[in-house]
């Protein structure tokens, strides 16, 4: 593809971007700059990001708030920025602790937003884009444990899996549910189909995958071959839902019964 291969420092992951159709951008971390493309891998015109003092750590996330867009951009040195859409800084940055995998939760404004993390002490970090953090401790973790944040009944919650332990946390980091998988599992994904929330957990070794509901466990016929991303989706409404997951070069499909065991 013309424009193609881009040249670039070591970074977090690109990120495709939409502000519009008519305006999407392709968003390239390159150690401590950061590269906005159009369609075309052409630059874009005005852009006005100047460069950070460390690398960029993690992909690229464009949020907005109304009529405000904000590129959340972190880095090495465990700092938010934000920027708009054409580089110049939109809101002041933030310290944000260096833990693991962190996870985004918009809430219904920037001041109610967060980004939500962990460590190997067991903490679950949480920080306001305004800079407010708070750490709760709710179990040992570490960097082999998956986190992942999920809404429920209009509510935030946590999924947490620890080899064949997967937990749920309310927003109290109260337990609601404690199941042990038939398998220790490595990989965790939330989904969502039809207001179901449902959370998958895989394991790389056995090329297995099992989704069950967050409150309830294991939902029918599991586990399922496959491993890697999975969709919950339907094409024809009366066959009902479909669990689509890959195995290798092939996509495998299988009915989905939403109800637990």
């Amino acid at each position: 593809m013309e424009g193609f291969p881009i040249s670039r420092d070591n970074g977090g992951a690109a990120a495709f971007v939409s502000y519009s159709p008519e305006k999407q951008r392709l968003l390239i971390p390159s150690g401590n700059k950061l590269l906005n493309l159009t369609n075309e891998a052409s630059p874009v015109k005005g852009w006005k990001a100047e460069a950070f003092d460390t690398a960029i750590s993690e992909t690229p996330r464009l949020v907005s708030f109304g009529s405000k867009d904000y590129l959340i951009i972190m880095t090495a040195d465990g700092n938010m920025h934000f920027l708009d859409p054409s580089g110049k800084q939109r809101a002041a940055s933030v310290e944000f602790a260096a833990t693991v995998n962190p996870e985004f939760w918009k809430g219904e404004s920037f001041k109610t937003s967060r980004m939500i993390s962990y460590d190997s002490l067991g903490n679950i970090h949480t920080t306001t884009l305004e800079g407010t953090s708070e750490a709760n401790n709710v179990l040992p973790l570490g960097s082999h444990v998956r986190l992942q944040t999920m809404e429920l009944d209009g509510r935030q919650y946590y999924a947490l899996l620890d080899g064949d332990r997967y937990l749920t946390l309310n927003s109290d980091f109260e337990v609601e549910l404690d199941y042990t998988l038939p398998e220790p599992c490595d990989q965790l994904q939330y989904l969502s189909y039809e207001g179901k929330r449902c959370v998958r957990a895989s394991s790389s070794n056995t090329g297995r995958t099992y989704i069950f509901l967050p409150k309830t466990g294991l939902v029918q016929d599991m586990p399922v071959r496959g491993v890697g991303r999975t969709l919950i989706a339907s094409t024809d409404p009366e066959a009902g839902p479909k669990i689509l997951v890959c195995d290798g070069r092939m996509l495998l499909c299988y009915k989905a019964v939403l109800s637990a065991l």
